[in-house]
């Protein structure tokens, strides 16, 4: 789960939602961040 972690420190523009734009990518097939919170 290095991508999420990733995410959050690569995303500082998007820190309010950086790390669930990063889950989003992890999880395709999913593509829902209220659901994968």
């Amino acid at each position: 789960m290095r991508a999420i972690t990733t995410g959050i420190v690569t995303c500082p523009s998007c820190n309010w939602s950086g790390q669930i734009e990063i889950q989003i990518i992890d999880q395709v097939p999913r593509k829902k961040p209220t659901s994968v919170e």
